[in-house]
């Protein structure tokens, strides 16, 4: 089944400049999903998670 194509949304844009920018080679699990949370909670997916 093939999914339909979504623009990215300037938060969506900004969520990924915001984690390349700060995601490191040979990081551990344990710091990338730390780094995850991180990104998420500064840029949430909808505008219900940023209440």
């Amino acid at each position: 089944m093939k999914r339909d194509y979504v623009a990215p949304t300037e938060r969506g844009r900004r969520r990924h400049d915001w984690f390349k920018k700060h995601a490191k080679p040979g990081m551990t699990f344990d710091e990338a999903v730390r780094l995850n949370k991180e990104t998420l909670r500064r840029f949430p997916l909808t505008e219900k998670s940023a209440d």
